[in-house]
């Protein structure tokens, strides 16, 4: 038999799956989550009210992964940072630069250097 907490921590990955499923969408928030998942808005909220992070949080960091991951794969090496950026559904370089910045401790275009053997500038 189900308890609340395991109904609960379904509905979590189920919530992270379709995020990852929709990472690419610029437009993919609360709202558009709580839509395609049918779940309320207020919902969403309790489910990650108790976890490390919140609903917003996750996303982003899920986003910043994926970009990383991009940076440092020599089959994208002839895409842009930005095009990598935008493809994961980040549509301002200012602020994608800023938060790859704050959560990596470098900037996207060193990172990337580094992750091509290339070192420090």
């Amino acid at each position: 038999m189900a308890t609340d907490a395991s109904l609960r921590d379904r509905a979590r990955r189920r919530v992270l799956a379709f995020i990852r499923d929709n990472l690419g969408d610029p437009t993919l928030r609360l709202d558009t989550i709580a839509a395609g998942i049918g779940y309320s808005k207020r919902y969403l909220h309790k489910l990650f009210e108790t976890e490390r992070e919140t609903l917003d949080a996750a996303l982003w960091r899920l986003r910043l992964e994926r970009a990383r991951r991009d940076f440092a794969d020599p089959a994208q090496a002839g895409r842009s940072i930005t095009g990598i950026a935008f493809s994961w559904g980040f549509s301002s370089w200012s602020h994608f630069s800023r938060a790859f910045r704050d959560r990596y401790g470098v900037p996207p275009r060193r990172f990337r250097t580094m992750a091509a053997g290339g070192g420090a500038d």
